[in-house]
């Protein structure tokens, strides 16, 4: 597999320092860059529960968890995706907004998500990540239907939007310019976004940054990414409630 993900690498740098940068790429990449600080900055301010509780009367914790996931699906979704179509004018499928899969990959995909399966068997066990997830954790007694599954659903709709945002809108958006390089520098806001949480998650999301990048590049698609991240994040979910039920 690491033969197969070194082969996938240089194709990947191969093609993306062949593209001469476009007509007008400096300006639509200087339009991205300034659009991802904003909606970083407005979805990490506006997302906080002290945010929800000045603006609604609502405050339980599930409503909390809801309120934040629509904050990034709104800003990390939605605004770059009126960018892309009303700003730049471009197709969102450019920017990796298409639901296609490179079948050819399928074997690397596969083992690459095993291994983090893995991962998460092994972290799932430790005292930092049963702390942290699942971000909606069932009172005692209470069935996971329907709040946690509604949870799960909208949680799963904010990877998406995650997805789109670092490996579509701002990897895509820079690519055309920069190259192979849009992997790095998407990379690291994406691995700022991960800052209070575990630190081998943390440490795991520059690696991550990287892989779902290349992945991206490769296939014109943010797909492989969504189900990576949102497999392994709802299998995390399940481990943690797992093993606190069997407590």
């Amino acid at each position: 597999m690491l033969r197969y993900l070194r082969t996938l690498c240089v194709e990947v740098f191969d093609e993306a320092e062949k593209t001469t940068p476009a007509r007008g790429s400096t300006f639509k990449a200087a339009a991205v860059c300034i659009t991802a600080a904003l909606c970083l900055t407005l979805a990490f301010y506006l997302g906080t529960p002290a945010m929800m509780r000045t603006l609604t009367e609502a405050g339980d914790g599930w409503m909390q968890k809801l309120w934040w996931a629509g904050a990034v699906i709104v800003f990390y979704l939605l605004v770059p995706m009126l960018v892309v179509k009303y700003g730049l004018r471009e197709r969102l499928s450019d920017f990796g907004l298409v639901m296609k899969f490179p079948a050819k990959d399928l074997l690397l995909y596969l083992g690459m998500f095993g291994l983090v399966l893995m991962l998460v068997a092994l972290f799932s066990g430790t005292v930092a990540f049963q702390a942290r997830y699942p971000f909606y954790k069932p009172t005692a007694g209470e069935s996971l239907w329907p709040r946690f599954w509604i949870w799960e659903a909208v949680y799963l709709l904010q990877f998406v939007a995650v997805e789109f945002f670092f490996r579509g809108f701002l990897l895509h958006g820079l690519r055309r310019r920069i190259g192979f390089m849009a992997v790095f520098v998407s990379m690291m806001p994406y691995c700022l976004v991960h800052f209070g949480k575990p630190l081998p998650e943390t440490l795991g999301a520059i690696i991550a940054g990287i892989v779902l990048g290349i992945f991206s590049l490769k296939s014109r698609s943010i797909l492989p990414g969504v189900l990576l991240h949102g497999g392994v994040a709802l299998g995390m979910d399940l481990a943690v409630l797992w093993r606190l039920a069997s407590y």
